[in-house]
């Protein structure tokens, strides 16, 4: 008797944290993140990723699973191809000539599915062989927010780092350089030092901090030792970005930067059906809600 095919499916994901302030410095609401969201895909801009590579919104739609609301779509990534002289490869001698390129119409097309969560505003976006990037779809969301947002409303997107590279930056002993680019972070920060630090920002009413120190000659820096550098390396590990450099005991340096590596994640559903369920599920585990604060209510 033959066995019966699992249904079970792997997603691997890489997360995003889009963060939308409002007017008057506000946090975003739920609502007004899926209502942004979805504006901002319904508009399906044509987006240069690179000087070949476009971008586009294929499909979105809101959808509801395991309670909460989630938003399903795919981003299409297609070549441009721009009118020139080509060159005949079979006979490369050959006088090269002008061929029409059809208008309206791209090549090479590739879907990458997306999953964003309203409730924390995080997306997790599909990883494959073929997809877009993290880098590529950070640069895709915010290009494309550009023209949904109003002049008061603005946006930062964060990409998750590598839990590894992080860590290693916070426990080590032997750094040298530490830079440190702080942005907002609509109230998801549970660690107290980095609540503190976020706290600064957002009484100075700054978009971002930028936090630079560099050990005295014949010294190295160890980041644990003070409340600030620890709690500004919380803060930015999902709302900025960090550059360390590391000193071996030969004296040779290393610069470690997270956020080259993104954090993956799988999860395993045990049909389709449940795919969107579970991916919300992973998110909100992975980043709680955020915190109430005075603003939000």
């Amino acid at each position: 008797m033959s066995k019966k095919k699992s249904a079970e499916i792997r997603t691997t994901f890489t997360t995003l944290n889009i963060k939308i302030r409002q007017h008057g410095n506000k946090d975003s609401t739920p609502a007004q993140y899926a209502d942004l969201f979805m504006k901002m895909a319904n508009q399906k801009k044509k987006i240069r990723l690179a000087s070949d590579l476009g971008g586009i919104i294929w499909r979105c739609q809101r959808e509801r699973a395991n309670g909460r609301d989630i938003i399903l779509g795919f981003i299409t990534r297609y070549t441009i191809i721009e009118s020139g002289k080509w060159l005949e490869i079979d006979n490369p001698e050959a006088q090269e000539t002008d061929v029409p390129i059809p208008a309206g119409m791209a090549a090479n097309s590739r879907h990458t599915p997306f999953y964003f969560i309203p409730e924390n505003h995080r997306l997790a976006l599909k990883r494959g062989a073929k997809t877009l990037t993290p880098f590529q779809a950070k640069i895709f969301f915010e290009r494309a927010f550009k023209f949904a947002l109003e002049p008061e409303q603005h946006i930062e997107i964060d990409i998750a780092p590598s839990e590894e590279q992080y860590n290693r930056i916070l426990e080590s002993k032997s750094l040298s350089r530490l830079d440190i680019t702080l942005n907002f972070s609509n109230n998801d920060i549970t660690d107290d030092f980095a609540a503190m630090i976020e706290e600064q920002v957002r009484a100075t009413k700054s978009r971002r901090w930028r936090i630079e120190a560099v050990a005295e000659d014949g010294e190295l820096l160890d980041p644990s030792k003070s409340s600030v550098l620890a709690g500004a390396l919380g803060a930015a590990k999902n709302n900025g970005t960090v550059e360390a450099t590391e000193v071996s005991p030969t004296g040779k340096k290393k610069v470690i930067r997270p956020s080259t590596a993104p954090r993956t994640e799988t999860i395993t559903s045990a049909q389709p059906s449940n795919l969107l369920g579970d991916v919300g599920d992973k998110l909100l585990q992975m980043y709680p809600r955020p915190r109430t604060t005075q603003q939000d209510e």
